[in-house]
Order: structure tokens, then sequence, then C-alpha cells
């Protein structure tokens, strides 16, 4: 009698790693024992070392590393973490770019994001709340266009700063040559020299 033999579709290497790295944990479970927040800041610093030791060994993503370290605290230590996520995605409902730069707004926005992604559910809730966040003459200009993709609406509203940058130079510049020379880019009036006594 043959017995069929089957084949495993072989593992890509993600997968190979989050297959190592939940065996480790699951070797491993009683070694970190779960943190309450009741001891010294010292025994604190221990205990995060022994996470994120245990943790880069198995090859984790900042994402699953801050779920299984949440995963580890009880009593007072719980309760804190449950107010930072709360005030993560307050700072995260309130976010908008202000007096950011486009690039710094996407950092912070994708920073805070992971703490509202109730907010975010889809790919379009979190363009869309992206670019709401936006300065108005950036949000202006990308509302013509329907862009369904997060990285290229990034990209788009770089593009439209560093436009608007440029414009903004130009008309400085253009405003100085016709004024001519001893003007204020105001436009106030001739320069006035000081007198300095001798």
């Amino acid at each position: 009698m043959d017995i069929p033999v089957y084949e495993a579709a072989p593992l890509k290497m993600d997968q190979l790693m989050d297959a190592i790295g939940r065996l480790v944990l699951a070797l491993d479970h009683d070694r970190v024992t779960s943190f309450d927040g009741r001891s010294d800041h010292i025994n604190a610093e221990n205990w995060l070392n022994d996470m994120e030791e245990l943790l880069t060994t198995t090859g984790c993503t900042n994402e699953q590393k801050v779920a299984y370290t949440t995963y580890k605290l009880t009593g007072e230590a719980k309760l804190w973490w449950q107010v930072v996520q709360e005030a993560k995605a307050l700072e995260f409902l309130d976010l908008a770019q202000g007096s950011m730069q486009v690039i710094e707004y996407a950092t912070k926005f994708l920073q805070l994001s992971r703490f509202g992604m109730y907010l975010i559910s889809n790919e379009e809730k979190k363009e869309k709340k992206f670019e709401w966040g936006l300065n108005t003459r950036i949000r202006t200009m990308l509302t013509c266009f329907d862009i369904c993709d997060f990285p290229q609406l990034v990209d788009q509203a770089l593009i439209y700063e560093e436009s608007l940058k440029e414009n903004a130079l130009e008309y400085v510049d253009q405003k100085r040559r016709a004024q001519g020379p001893g003007t204020l880019v105001g436009g106030v009036g001739p320069a006035k020299r000081m007198e300095v006594e001798s």
C-alpha cells in the first residue's frame, strides 16, 4: 500500500519568523512575569529590559512588542496604559497640521494612528482623516484629485507644500524687484539710513 506524501508549502520568511517568535514566547512565557506597576523604578526598568530582550530575539514588530508587553501589564500598570492609550487616541482625534511641515504631520499621524484605529478602520477613512488635518491651502489643492493611496496622498501634499513655499518666495522676490532699491519689502517707503555721529 502506497501512502501519499504531501509536501508542505514553503514558508515565507515573515511567516517563519512569526512561527519562531510564537514558539520562543511560548517556551519563555514564565521567564517574564507580569508587571503591576507597584515596584520601584529599578525593578520596572529591569522588567522592561527583560521584555525588550525577549521580544527582540523573537523578531517581533514594534506593534507585536507593544501588544505582548501590554498583555503582561496588570493592576496599576494596566490602568496607566489604558489612560495613556485614551490620551493618545484623543490627541489623534484632534491632530491637525497646524505649524508642522507636511512630513512632520504625516509622521505624527502614523505614530498616533495606532491609538485611534477605530477612527480609521479602513484605508479611505485613514486618507480622509489625514486630508482633513492638512492646512486649508494644501487640502483645497488635494480635493481636486481622487487619491486612493495613503503614501501617494502624503507625496502629493509634500509636492503642494513645496509649491506653496516656492510661490511665496517668488512673490516676495517680485515685490522687492518691483519696488526698486532702497524700498523696504513691506512697501512702507524708502529705507532710511541712520546717521552715526562721530
